[in-house]
């Protein structure tokens, strides 16, 4: 076991096999008081363990990253597609000293400790985002905004920032609330789970796939279940989530089920499960009594990167699981609140 400093968070390493040249990009943002943001750093994690190496910061730029308050569930605007990572930032002089999305954008960041970076894209609406999702080729990027005017999705070119598509959440969703977009190994296709919203929709729960040209949605079919176990039950509020699909077809799915005739107040257990459509099997991964979330596939399809939130405890933990064995990893931990600066994000993959 190795002690690494990094962003005056102490971590705690455990050795892991991984292939050659794959790291886990992670961040810290740094606040004066909560949503006062002074500072965001982005670290890789060598293979062995043996140091946290600083990529980014913007403590000295003029630029200010905006994380989601708290690093809270999956909403995360610091992704990586291709070794290019994107966040969603403001100029300093324009940051008011409070979470505002008024005049947001979209930035590259430089990997090479330059601390260089460029605009992409302004953020339409004045909310900023709650989630950024970008391709596996690094090529296009796709975020959900409210405004006035209502909720819409819209995908940028994240080279020209132009933007690729732009259709209101009614058009696509209808009442239901959209959660967990991703892309499949091609960069075309779009994948996303729909849960019900504030105003029902429940008839339109499933998984569903789009192009990222197209302006409807078709489901996934076969219909995606939960896995049948003994001793637990399904939500139907709560359906599967994709989280990726692999290059062999298949999907990897996250899932809540509650334990049966546990005594109140009933709580999600997660599972995790391979998904082959073709031929309709399902293969469980893990079970966790905790809260997982987070995930980041490798380049490689290998390996599995998560966050579990230890709630009771208000810590977290980042856990690597090699996809092929089912075998965890525990790769570092912090004894830091999970609703106190800095606050910790994880990022994805690079192969350095």
């Amino acid at each position: 076991m190795r002690q690494i400093l990094a962003g005056a968070v102490l971590f705690a390493l455990s050795s892991v096999s991984l292939r050659a040249g794959d790291q886990l990009l992670y961040s810290l943002t740094y606040s004066e008081k909560p949503q006062r943001f002074v500072k965001s750093e982005i670290y890789s994690m060598a293979p062995d363990g043996d140091k946290a190496t600083l990529l980014f910061s913007d403590a000295n730029t003029d630029l200010l990253l905006l994380p989601r308050f708290g690093s809270a569930g999956d909403s995360q605007v610091i992704v990586q597609g291709q070794g290019k990572v994107f966040a969603q930032g403001i100029e300093r002089s324009h940051y008011p000293g409070y979470w505002s999305g008024k005049g947001t954008a979209v930035y590259e960041l430089s990997l090479d400790s330059s601390n260089k970076y460029r605009k992409v894209f302004d953020i339409q609406g004045e909310n900023g985002l709650q989630h950024l999702y970008v391709d596996p080729a690094g090529q296009k990027l796709a975020y959900r905004y409210c405004d006035n005017g209502g909720c819409f999705l819209a995908i940028h070119d994240s080279v020209t920032g132009k933007v690729l598509l732009h259709v209101p959440d009614s058009t696509l969703f209808g009442e239901a609330n959209p959660v967990n977009f991703g892309w499949f190994p091609d960069g075309r296709t779009m994948f996303f789970s729909l849960v019900a919203g504030i105003d029902d929709g429940a008839d339109r729960i499933g998984s569903y796939v789009m192009q990222g040209d197209e302006k409807h949605i078709t489901r996934i079919g076969p219909e995606l279940k939960s896995l049948q176990i003994s001793d637990y039950r399904a939500d139907p509020g709560l359906p599967p989530v994709i989280i990726a699909v692999l290059p062999n077809g298949q999907f990897l799915v996250s899932d809540w089920q509650f334990k049966r005739n546990a005594p109140p107040p009933a709580k999600a257990e997660t599972f995790l499960f391979f998904w082959d459509p073709g031929a309709k099997s399902q293969k469980q991964l893990l079970m966790r009594s905790s809260h997982i979330s987070h995930f980041r596939l490798s380049g490689s399809a290998k390996y599995l990167a998560y966050i579990e939130e230890l709630v009771g405890k208000n810590l977290q933990r980042v856990w690597i699981m090699n996809l092929e064995s089912g075998k965890e990893k525990d790769l570092f931990g912090t004894d830091r609140d999970l609703y106190s600066p800095p606050y910790f994000a994880l990022i994805g993959w690079v192969v350095r």
